[in-house]
């Protein structure tokens, strides 16, 4: 498993009145005025029917902004967590049910001296710190094999319909440092659900083989009624993957049948980063092995490529720069935004930005999006920061993205439906957030997500100082 340096929790609910025109000016960017079908899942193509499509704006955008005033908040303060978060890695974090926002990754702070337990702890809707919340405000998750512990991380995390909290991401041993597909789920206050694979949890993992790798990882997940969908890879992309992973799990946690006849499905070309519902089925952003390009994945729900899709149910994006995939969002007019990495200088995995490209419904590439096919945003992009969602569907069919400016502070981006800054919206349609006068560095990627009920934009992130803070106001 990758290690990162340790990082701490840092929360940002930043809405939109809070940010436009109070912004701090943008801080560095510019501003931005054929793929082979691969042959390994042998099924046959399926017209699947046509699902509810999931692309509804926050019922929150419907409400005045007059009848809101009161939710205008410019901030609920900062709450110190030292003894909390030392020795905290946070990945990614989600916002619950109930409004509140739970932060997630690794610890080894646990109480197991010498290992890492994959954690999380939970801030509710008012920014206070729950310490209600799994055993005393925290969440560990120890999981052994054969009777040896592993070093367990959570890396994504999904709310299904009950409100209980789905996380996955991966085991590893120290002694072999074999990696294991991790998956979890817990009740809404942290309590691991029993009826879930017998424990709470449980292992996906295959023997090596002359052809694939031991090492299972996911990097993302999808609730989709009673299924968990996720995506990963067979090893950490530090250590060159050899296929892309899907895993589909029932209610009880057993590997779903009805999906690519046994719940599982590989491809050898491609490993996979984000997994996102449509009315079609399912949409998988990838990176391919061979040429280090951004392509989707369409699969009917259950598992058979969808043919309509792109070519024979892949499409790869028609910008010729190398590029690493990262988290997509199906938009309002069924198109498949994508966040990817662009190498930089030096290191390509560590020295990239971000930019989001857009795919038509049906595969093409929009070249009309953003500038030249793209939305340069400028921010920073590492793939060993790279979980979450950096992407989500705001009012009016504009889309917010959280990233990072070189490392040193947390923004938020608003762009319209064609890929443009929304001038409405901070600094030229970007919001700088400094951590609120807080101390110390922003690392990480930036996990955005739009309030329902609210329209509020949540960010997180993680810093290099012994604090969680978390800011929220309203957004018109």
């Amino acid at each position: 498993m990758a290690r990162t340096s340790p990082t701490l929790a840092l929360l940002l609910a930043a809405g939109c009145t809070d940010l436009v025109g109070r912004t701090p000016a943008r801080d560095g960017g510019a501003e931005v005025a054929d793929a082979d079908v691969p042959a390994d899942v042998d099924v046959a193509p399926t017209d699947a029917p046509a699902l509810p499509q999931d692309v509804a704006p926050p019922p929150g955008c419907a409400l005045a902004p007059a009848a809101r005033a009161g939710s205008e908040v410019a901030a609920r303060g900062a709450a110190l967590m030292s003894a909390l978060t030392a020795g905290f890695h946070v990945k990614s974090a989600v916002l619950d049910a109930r409004g509140g926002v739970v932060v997630f990754g690794g610890s080894s702070m646990c109480g197991r001296p010498g290992n890492f337990d994959a954690a999380a702890i939970r801030f509710g809707a008012d920014g206070a710190f729950d310490a209600g919340f799994g055993a005393g405000g925290r969440l560990c998750l120890n999981t052994a094999v054969d009777g040896e512990d592993q070093n367990d991380l959570f890396l994504a995390a999904a709310v299904d319909d009950a409100g209980r909290l789905v996380f996955v991401g991966s085991s590893e041993s120290a002694r072999t440092l074999a990696q294991r597909g991790l998956i979890a789920r817990t009740t809404a206050d942290g309590a691991l659900d029993l009826g879930f694979a017998a424990q709470g949890w449980r292992h996906v993992y295959e023997a090596p083989s002359l052809t694939q790798s031991a090492d299972t990882v996911f990097w993302g997940v999808l609730v989709d009624g009673p299924r968990v969908v996720a995506v990963g890879s067979d090893a950490s992309p530090f250590r060159l993957p050899s296929r892309g992973v899907v895993a589909a799990f029932d209610d009880a946690g057993e590997l779903d049948r009805a999906f690519a006849g046994r719940g599982l499905l590989f491809d050898f070309v491609r490993y996979f980063h984000s997994v996102a519902r449509r009315s079609d089925g399912y949409i998988l952003s990838g990176t391919e092995r061979s040429a280090a390009r951004v392509s989707l994945r369409a699969l009917a729900p259950d598992g058979a490529p969808l043919r309509s899709f792109g070519d024979g149910g892949v499409a790869v994006h028609a910008l010729p720069q190398d590029a690493y995939a990262g988290s997509l969002l199906v938009d309002d007019e069924g198109g498949v935004l994508v966040v990817r990495g662009v190498p930089g200088a030096g290191n390509p995995l560590l020295n990239a930005t971000a930019d989001v490209i857009r795919f038509l419904p049906d595969g093409r590439s929009d070249t009309d999006f953003g500038a030249g096919g793209a939305y340069a945003t400028g921010d920073g992009w590492t793939y060993a920061y790279s979980h979450g969602h950096h992407l989500a569907r705001h009012c009016n069919g504009r889309v917010v993205f959280a990233g990072q400016s070189a490392g040193a502070s947390l923004r938020v981006h608003r762009i319209d439906a064609r890929g443009r800054p929304d001038p409405s919206f901070g600094n030229i349609g970007v919001a700088t957030l400094r951590g609120a006068g807080r101390p110390g560095i922003i690392v990480g990627a930036a996990n955005v997500a739009v309030d329902p009920a609210t329209a509020d934009v949540v960010v997180a992130s993680g810093t290099n100082a012994n604090d969680a803070i978390y800011v929220r106001a309203a957004s018109p």
